[in-house]
């Protein structure tokens, strides 16, 4: 049996028989996490980009109508 108590939320309490053991045994589920500071730095400085080769390939399955011509703005500004 496993009970939940709201109060005390890092924690279960469980018993393994209804009759054998009156009182829940305390299982600690969630440790206290340490306050972490930590920079978060951008992974470029500018916008990668595709080599010119990609472009030009991706463009010609719009041509062809492999991709929807609806995507062609999105492509164009890669």
């Amino acid at each position: 049996m496993i009970k939940v108590i709201k109060d005390d939320a890092r924690a279960n309490y469980y018993k393994n028989s209804y009759y054998a053991e009156e009182e829940f045994k305390r299982a600690m589920v969630i440790k206290k996490k340490k306050d972490i500071d930590i920079e978060v730095k951008k992974p470029y400085t500018t916008k990668p980009g595709l080599a010119k080769r990609k472009k030009a390939d991706l463009m010609e399955l719009i041509n062809k109508n492999h991709i929807p011509r609806y995507y062609r703005p999105f492509y164009k500004s890669l």
